[in-house]
């Protein structure tokens, strides 16, 4: 729930912000194209990398890991044998 209000919260604020800022197109152009540039040298090295690990697999063990360990999960038949066991 903390994380759903605090989108609501922090989203107005940021458009808000982007809004308002101000900008400089001469400077600002160098510095998208340079960010452009190291973003492009980071995902060029991700992409030369070589090893035996399956990205896939380690994405499926991650999110099930995430699952299991990190969110809310309901079960309704523990939840009905849980009401039943205290009424």
């Amino acid at each position: 729930m903390s994380c759903v209000y605090g989108g609501f919260v922090a989203a107005p604020a940021a458009i808000t912000y982007a809004k308002n800022i101000e900008r400089n197109a001469a400077d600002g152009s160098r510095i998208y194209d340079q960010e452009l540039k190291k973003q492009q040298e980071i995902n060029d090295a991700l992409v030369k990398q070589s090893g035996n690990e399956n990205q896939y697999l380690l994405h499926q063990e991650m999110g099930k890991w995430m699952t299991d360990n990190v969110t809310v999960v309901r079960y309704n038949d523990k939840l009905k044998s849980y009401r039943q066991s205290t009424a």
